[in-house]
């Protein structure tokens, strides 16, 4: 997925905004229940991921992934963590 520790970090400032949502039950009409495989998607696109390339396993069945994918929106990322300066990568 990535390497850099800035995008894991912003991943990780995310977790505590991921929409309360009923696991399980499809409250915001995306088409898709809300559950895990929401949670990972929405992380992963808000914090920056190339979606385009982050799919499901072949041959497997995720649902819930659209669902995230669509609450995480098209939308510009909001830097939640600042850079850090400490020579790490």
């Amino acid at each position: 997925m990535s390497a850099d520790r800035g995008t894991a970090l912003r991943l990780l400032g995310l977790v505590p905004r991921f929409p309360p949502l009923t696991w399980g039950r499809d409250e915001l009409g995306t088409g898709d229940m809300w559950c895990s495989n929401s949670l990972t998607a929405w992380l992963l696109a808000r914090s920056g991921h190339d979606m385009a390339t982050v799919l499901p396993p072949a041959g497997t069945r995720a649902p819930g992934w659209s669902a995230g994918l669509q609450v995480a929106g098209p939308g510009p990322l909001v830097p939640l963590v600042p850079p850090v300066a400490d020579g790490r990568p």
